[in-house]
């Protein structure tokens, strides 16, 4: 019965140690743990040009993609009932501010249920300090399956050719330096 207090210490030990090292520096790229934010970013094997499938503006009025040929976009699909979408949208939100002087143009697309009018959604986005952004809806998700988006929220990253350069699944911080080092990294040289 002695050894019972003994074996709790060292499980209680090795739980401390091990949610340490989770935590450590580094551990996020540890081999078996998933990758997080900015780090999930996956490049395309080769630019290909974007979908040319249209979404809606603030006005109603069908756009494309190629509308904005010229400017690196980071198309960032996500929804109001998105959980982990709420909570990037003040930092996109941010990279689209910082990024506007250098050719770079944030397009978050809600995917939204049609139901949900566009008051709603800039409602939304005003009170989630996101009140910056364009509204813009993927209304049916035509451009979210033409990127093959997997789950909320995806952001696809577009060289300022219309090229398809990567995509990155899941929130990220927006205003870290390497979000910005990435985002930068696909401006014509």
């Amino acid at each position: 019965m002695k050894l019972m207090p003994v074996i709790a210490i060292v499980a209680a030990v090795a739980g401390i140690a091990g949610a340490a090292a989770f935590w450590a520096p580094g551990a996020i790229d540890a081999p078996g743990t998933p990758k997080i934010g900015i780090a999930n970013f996956s490049p395309s094997d080769a630019p290909k040009p974007a979908p040319a499938i249209a979404f809606r503006n603030a006005a109603g009025a069908e756009v494309t993609l190629a509308d904005f040929k010229g400017k690196v976009l980071v198309v960032n699909f996500w929804a109001t009932w998105c959980g982990p979408c709420v909570e990037e949208m003040p930092s996109l939100a941010r990279l689209a501010e910082a990024g506007k002087a250098e050719g770079i143009e944030v397009l978050a697309l809600s995917v939204d249920r049609p139901q949900l009018e566009d008051g709603e959604i800039r409602r939304f986005l005003d009170s989630h300090e996101a009140g910056n952004l364009a509204l813009f809806r993927d209304n049916g998700m035509a451009l979210a399956r033409g990127f093959s988006v997997p789950g909320l929220p995806t952001t696809v990253f577009i060289d300022a050719d219309g090229n398809l350069r990567g995509k990155l699944v899941g929130p990220a911080d927006w205003t870290s330096d390497d979000a910005m080092a990435l985002v930068r990294g696909f401006r014509p040289e």
